[in-house]
């Protein structure tokens, strides 16, 4: 069965705390759902493509102003906004083993 990689100190992590500080205490499933998302869609290389900004908050459960989560993710750290497209940080580093189960 599919799965991902959380570390133990995921709710403890400098990053969820700046997004919860951003969006509030309910965004500590954010980029739980993010992942999980990136898993299914994108596990290759974790990178969602230009443009994706709704299809990311929706996936991530986010009701609130257009942008405004991929925006704090972004400043947390936890996605990355490049040329190539929206990365999820780090991806094949701490979720490599889900390459090729998408």
């Amino acid at each position: 069965m599919p799965s991902i990689n959380v570390d133990l100190d995921y709710f403890d992590h400098p990053k969820l705390q700046a997004l919860m500080s951003m969006l509030g205490p309910s965004a500590e499933t954010i980029p739980l759902k993010l992942w999980i998302a990136t898993a299914r869609f994108h596990c290759n290389d974790g990178i969602w493509p230009n443009g994706a900004t709704a299809d990311i908050e929706r996936r991530c459960g986010w009701r609130g102003q257009p942008g405004k989560c991929l925006e704090a993710l972004a400043q947390a750290r936890i996605l990355e906004i490049t040329e190539a497209g929206i990365e999820a940080h780090d991806w094949l580093e701490y979720q490599g083993r889900e390459i090729g189960l998408c």
